[in-house]
């Protein structure tokens, strides 16, 4: 699920404020209820020691803590999300976040010693608030009224299911909602006029996923990621939260156009909606992509580096992203730094304290398989890019140009010398790729050999780039039909992959070592593609020989073509020529361990180990009858 739009600083606790009227008392009480999500982001330590912080420095304040917990049990589903209250209150007009220092940074015992600043300011807001005068503050919600707007940010107690009812409230017009900037699998993300430089508003197709991504929020930005945000500033790498939006009944009521895997669908969005923080900058998948704009590959680590230490800081918090996409890693401007990015889309998110060690495990180690598998696509592409370039330069072919990247020497060395030849003089892989200057045809080849290997494995654009090698060059020499096989085979392409193999094999003048590897990519293509037992027998009988005289007769290499023959004749219902091999291959095992016996070459022991394990394994699978073990001894001194 990929979102291309900005996103979403969040005041961990929103107030609800309410007025009522005392019955001893003229004048109006206002009580605030402060909402926060502390049941999911505080250890039972923490959390006491907080409440013992409280009870200590404010013993003549009456509190009471509602804990808003955003995901009810089937209980609480019909009557709003259960209250756990404590002694505890906040005074008149405390907000949760003052101008100068938010609550992430402040102890119980300091705000209780502000209270009366806050107190006066709250007032203040008041007056302003009647005279229709109040800005939005993104720190504090507010209700504004003015008669022809109206903002709601609210974080009540609520049911999952049902929204909120404010009675003689006006709802949010279609005026406050601009154009639509990013559809994705778990909603909508709208432009939104509220705030200095316009949010984002995102609207959420379940209640699910909203839980899911305001708790992940709320997590980011909470006190208790102080400790960890002083090490690695982990909300400067999401966009800021900036409460939730109620949305009125008419725009939960008609449905919205929602894009699918499948195209587009209509919609009902969920109640409540997120206000973000809105990011102007260009998608990763648009970076990578785009060679005029990230073409070094040092940009590419660089960037890899900083996705992998955000991740970390992530996953210390508790929070597996669940769904890392090119896509769903968005740059704050346009004009951006390498270091400016942000993850967004947490719908899909997965938190420490719900999974057992081992799922938790597994949901960090996902979420780093996809980082490196994004770069690692992004660095493939551009590797095949400069294949292309490379070979319209050299072979005067310009029916591929639109697929070519720009003139960027450097940057091929730069991955040619870490992928491929690490040990290698920078100053030789200058002639490895030149440019503009017209060679033999065996040098091309081998250069687009090394070009290919350098892939990590096989993206979309690499089999243009075949099709033309292959095009250009019918019969490739053996180093570049390695490599054509290698990327053909990564790229499901095995019956292509098995013609060039087998036009190389016809070859007499073939040397008999790259027959034997040609021998060994065809026997995995046959297993990989599920062929017939006919064409895999003919190919190992004819490999094994090959083997022996390239390996050694008793090699592991010849050994493990000798068992896949006899399971092939097994699986044919040929039992007695299946028995018959596994019966020379004792035979060979035996004569090995004779004359290896004195022998104190590592090498050779570790050889005789690997054969006596698959022969062990070879008995057990080929399940023979005690008369054909028997005769086994009797074959040995017959041999």
């Amino acid at each position: 699920m990929g979102f291309s739009h900005p996103y979403l600083h969040s005041p961990t606790d929103i107030q609800d404020t309410t007025t009522t009227r005392d019955a001893s008392a003229s004048t109006p009480t206002t009580t605030t209820t402060t909402t926060t999500t502390f049941s999911s982001l505080l250890t039972s330590s923490t959390a006491a020691a907080i409440l013992h912080e409280s009870s200590s420095t404010s013993s003549n304040v009456n509190t009471s803590i509602n804990i808003y917990n955003p995901f009810p049990t089937k209980r609480s589903l019909s009557s709003g999300f259960p209250d756990i209250k404590q002694d505890s209150s906040v005074p008149q007009g405390c907000s949760t976040k003052d101008s100068g220092q938010g609550i992430e940074s402040q102890s119980l015992a300091e705000q209780v010693e502000r209270i009366p600043k806050k107190r006066a300011l709250s007032e203040d807001t008041k007056r302003q608030e009647s005279s229709g005068s109040v800005q939005l503050n993104p720190h504090q919600p507010t209700r504004t009224r003015d008669y022809k707007r109206q903002k709601l940010f609210t974080c009540g107690k609520q049911s999952s299911d049902q929204p909120i009812k404010q009675a003689g409230e006006r709802q949010l017009r279609d005026g406050d909602i601009g154009h639509v900037l990013g559809i994705g699998g778990g909603g909508q993300v709208l432009e939104y006029d509220a705030g200095p430089g316009g949010l984002a508003l995102k609207l959420f197709t379940d209640a699910d996923s909203f839980s899911q991504e305001l708790l992940a929020y709320q997590i980011i930005h909470s006190s208790a990621a102080t400790e960890i945000q002083s090490q690695s500033p982990i909300h400067t790498f999401v966009p800021d939260f900036h409460g939730q939006v109620l949305l009125p009944k008419e725009f939960t009521e008609h449905p919205r156009s929602h894009a699918t895997s499948k195209g587009s669908s209509p919609f009902t969005p969920y109640s409540t909606a997120l206000a973000l923080e809105r990011l102007r900058g260009p998608l990763l998948f648009d970076v990578l992509y785009t060679i005029d704009t990230c073409s070094s590959s040092l940009h590419l680590d660089a960037l890899q580096r900083d996705m992998q230490a955000t991740l970390k800081a992530l996953h210390q918090l508790g929070i597996a992203h669940g769904d890392i996409t090119d896509t769903n890693i968005m740059f704050r401007r346009s004009c951006h730094k390498y270091t400016d990015s942000c993850f967004i889309d947490f719908g899909e998110a997965h938190f420490q304290s719900r999974l057992s060690p081992s799922s938790w495990q597994e949901k960090c180690d996902y979420d780093k398989a996809r980082v490196n598998a994004i770069f690692n696509g992004a660095k493939a592409s551009y590797v095949v890019a400069l294949g292309l370039r490379f070979m319209k330069s050299d072979m005067a072919d310009t029916s591929f140009s639109s697929s070519l990247a720009p003139d960027s020497q450097a940057n091929t060395m730069e991955l040619l010398y870490k992928y491929d030849h690490p040990e290698t003089d920078f100053r030789f892989l200058e002639t490895l790729l030149p440019y503009g200057t017209h060679q033999d045809k065996e040098s091309i080849q081998y250069r687009l050999a090394t070009l290919l290997k350098v892939a990590s494995y096989l993206p979309v654009a690499a089999e243009h780039l075949v099709d033309i090698i292959t095009t250009q060059f019918p019969n490739p020499t053996p180093l570049l039909t390695l490599s054509l096989v290698d990327t053909l085979h990564r790229g499901r392409r095995s019956r292509q992959a098995l013609r060039i193999l087998d036009l190389q094999l016809s070859e007499d003048s073939l040397p008999l070592l790259f027959r034997a590897r040609f021998y060994e990519k065809k026997i995995l293509l046959l297993r990989d593609g599920g062929y017939a037992f006919s064409p895999s027998i003919a190919c190992l009988e004819t490999a094994i020989p090959v083997f022996a005289q390239v390996y050694g007769v008793d090699s592991v290499k010849t050994m493990l073509a000798r068992y896949r023959l006899s399971m092939a004749y097994k699986m044919k219902k040929d039992m007695d020529r299946a028995y018959e091999i596994y019966c020379e291959s004792v035979v060979l095992l035996r004569e090995m361990q004779a004359r290896c016996g004195d022998c104190r070459n590592v090498s050779n022991a570790c050889n005789i180990r690997a054969v006596e394990g698959l022969l062990k394994k070879w008995q057990g699978e080929l399940k023979l009858p005690k008369e054909r073990m028997a005769g086994i001894a009797a074959y040995e001194e017959k041999a």
